[in-house]
């Protein structure tokens, strides 16, 4: 439930209104404050990690998915085909001086070591022709 953040100006105090109507029961002296008020009410009642603020308002977000790696099908890549696709989309050809990894049907370029994903966030995005991206949430 996205909450409103209310600016009484006269008093300069902030006030959290729910998307119901309902005022939460408590002034802040300062919009952070509020907004971190919003975020802990809303994660123990919605379980919503991350919130933004739009025209003063707490709106659920997601985190951003960032590319772990990028693979490529063996049967429509060479490897320098791969990475001169790799040049040209503007990513990385060696993670710490660590080239490709291969398995029998696919080439692996890692971008952003898979320890700093939380590992039950990753998603694999197809592109299209044999190009394949490892997605995931970074861990905070």
């Amino acid at each position: 439930m996205p909450f409103e953040v209310f600016e009484d100006k006269k008093n300069k105090k902030f006030y959290l209104k729910k998307e119901d109507g309902t005022m939460v029961n408590k002034t802040f002296n300062s919009l952070q404050s509020a907004i971190n008020m919003g975020k802990q009410f809303i994660r123990y009642r919605e379980k919503v990690d991350s919130k933004v603020i739009d025209n003063k308002k707490i709106i659920p977000k997601k985190a951003p998915m960032e590319v772990q790696s990028v693979l490529f099908e063996k049967e429509k890549f060479t490897l320098q085909k791969a990475k001169d696709w790799l040049k040209k989309h503007n990513y990385k050809l060696t993670f710490y001086g660590k080239g490709v990894d291969e398995t029998k049907n696919m080439y692996r370029f890692r971008q952003v070591a898979p320890t700093r994903f939380d590992k039950k966030s990753y998603r694999i995005k197809e592109l299209g022709d044999g190009v394949k991206l490892v997605l995931g949430k970074k861990e905070k």
